[in-house]
């Protein structure tokens, strides 16, 4: 019996009943981090992230060299016509006609077309250029409503060549390159987007695609520029924090009359964001001294 006894007590001594078998008992066991190891570790993940990296990189570069092609060859189809009755404005390699280079500070002929590269340059086809450095897009769906408004070429232009208006005929063969052309940009840029998305993001896109041709890098029409500098923009007097409604370029925007054609203006969801980013930068922004 004593001998019994004495045996259940030394196995008490030397197991845990809630411990299962083969599991650690940490309150013993302890582990140390090897230094020269973990460094290894991380010196490994570094090199991976930076080769996912260049491959992401080199992947978006062939995908979008490949678009570069497609654009260029399928813009043959409607060379002739642009080359007709856009390239006397929209193109930097047509040289302006002599009596458009007489008394170039006052000379209407001079100035119209000086303008009229700076909005949109076809002089390398695909990718286009404009002063202003807008999206892709952002020229695409510009040429795609001037087409739809037959606001181009200028009425001062055509009425004096009369043959170069925009017809029902030139309308078809430039949507049909403009349109898959947009489509085929946003999933591109969808694909390969590398920001976070968030409520910044979001008005630098709508700025880009709205705002830039007119008042970005160099374009200060109106005496309204640099909406690409953000911190700027809030500094300007076209933005109120106090009362960010009240802001001019929130106010032109839910009027309609900015951007200048209808059917560039913000869509309601795109109203709704910018005027959020704009209360969330009211709240942010410490009040002046």
């Amino acid at each position: 019996m004593k001998c019994s006894l004495f045996l259940l007590l030394l196995l008490a001594s030397c197991s845990n009943p809630f411990q299962s078998p083969g599991s650690l008992n940490f309150k013993t066991k302890q582990f140390k981090i090897d230094p020269l190891r973990e460094a290894e570790r991380l010196r490994l993940l570094r090199e991976a992230e930076l080769e996912r990296r260049r491959l992401f990189l080199i992947e978006k570069e062939q995908a979008w060299s490949k678009i570069v092609i497609e654009a260029n060859d399928s813009f043959k189809v409607i060379e002739s016509t642009i080359k007709t009755k856009c390239f006397a404005c929209h193109d930097a390699n047509t040289k302006t006609p002599i009596y458009g280079r007489i008394l170039r500070s006052v000379n209407p002929i001079y100035r119209h077309q000086k303008e009229g590269i700076e909005a949109l340059d076809f002089s390398q086809k695909f990718p286009l250029v404009a002063k202003g450095k807008p999206s892709q897009i952002a020229l695409l769906n510009a040429i795609k409503n001037e087409v739809l408004d037959r606001s181009m070429p200028l009425k001062i232009y055509t009425n004096v060549y009369r043959n170069r208006k925009i017809n029902d005929s030139d309308e078809e063969k430039i949507l049909a390159w403009v349109n898959p052309l947009i489509d085929t940009i946003e999933e591109f840029e969808e694909r390969f987007k590398e920001t976070e998305i968030n409520l910044d993001t979001l008005v630098h896109k709508i700025l880009d695609q709205k705002c830039f041709r007119c008042h970005a890098n160099g374009n200060d029409k109106g005496g309204f520029e640099n909406m690409q500098d953000t911190k700027a923009l809030l500094k300007s007097r076209h933005v109120n924090l106090t009362n960010p409604s009240e802001s001019e370029i929130f106010k032109l925007s839910l009027e309609k009359k900015m951007p200048p054609n209808r059917r560039d203006a913000l869509s309601d969801e795109e109203l709704l964001t910018l005027n959020e980013w704009l209360e969330v930068q009211a709240r942010e922004t410490p009040p002046n001294p």
